[in-house]
């Protein structure tokens, strides 16, 4: 369905993208959707699908290409400009790309991986663990660190500020 949102912008639902068209094409693809994430623009798009593929777009929403292959993935965050992307795969690898989403690339340990936030240049990255602790990375995600928290907890989300300097992650 569709609705009609402030200013003028229409909120499609059910479907995979919040877009400023009037109508819902029957090209969007369909599935049990987890996350999406939109660079600075909003020209930049990737959506992520549990048991599916990761979905992106390089024309604001309008079309989506199939990209990677079918996982569990819980999560995705972009960079400002949307070069630099990471999703994270529940049961799975953290899988990165430094190409607007259009090549992606397996990156650490097969974990419960259940929520990823990138800083607006990309460098920095945090994602946690379900029944695990936080993880980082200084380097675009190409290498991560596990940084202990005490205890073991059930990290469900993570947010990073702009420069990354300040991160908040919350537990079921």
């Amino acid at each position: 369905s569709t609705a009609v949102g402030s200013g003028g912008f229409d909120a499609s639902f059910g479907t995979v993208a919040l877009t400023q068209r009037l109508t819902t094409p029957a090209t969007y693809p369909s599935g049990d959707w987890r996350s999406v994430s939109l660079s600075r623009t909003g020209q930049y798009q990737t959506a992520v699908v549990i048991g599916g593929n990761i979905w992106t777009s390089s024309d604001y929403g309008v079309t989506w290409t199939s990209r990677a292959t079918a996982a569990n993935r819980n999560s995705v965050s972009l960079s400002s400009t949307g070069q630099y992307q990471t999703a994270v795969v529940s049961g799975g690898n953290i899988w990165t790309s430094t190409d607007y989403g259009v090549t992606w690339t397996s990156r650490a340990t097969s974990l419960i991986w259940l929520s990823v936030s990138l800083s607006s240049t990309g460098q920095y990255q945090t994602a946690v663990v379900d029944g695990g602790n936080i993880w980082t990375s200084s380097d675009y995600g190409i290498s991560w660190s596990e940084r202990p928290t005490g205890s073991v907890r059930g990290w469900r989300s993570v947010s990073i500020s702009s420069t990354g300097q300040y991160q908040t992650a919350v537990v079921f």
